[in-house]
């Protein structure tokens, strides 16, 4: 299967959102991050463009996030463990002496 190259599937695109009533809103424009690029070109940015010899796929992009994501959790599950021991041991009632 031929991936198609454009700005959205690209490794370097950035997408721009609005925000609305709704929350944030994807909008059909966005900007490049690939400092190969001349500025020339970054100024122009907003539209978007297929078979750009730049392109990357953003495959890997969208693994290295998820990964990342799922490491923040798991340190965040580990975190909010000891914060729930802590809590559970304050609500003892005083141990005899």
């Amino acid at each position: 299967v031929m991936e198609n190259k454009n700005c959205k599937n690209c490794k370097y695109y950035l997408a721009h959102y609005v925000k609305s009533d709704r929350g944030f809103q994807i909008v059909n424009a966005g900007h490049c991050v690939n400092g190969e690029i001349t500025k020339r070109r970054i100024n122009a940015c907003c539209r978007l463009r297929e078979n750009c010899e730049y392109w990357e796929s953003a495959e890997l992009k969208i693994r290295e996030r998820k990964e990342k994501v799922k490491n923040n959790l798991e340190k965040l599950e580990e975190y909010l463990r000891e914060v729930l021991t802590v809590l559970k041991d304050d609500d003892s009632p005083p141990r005899p002496k």
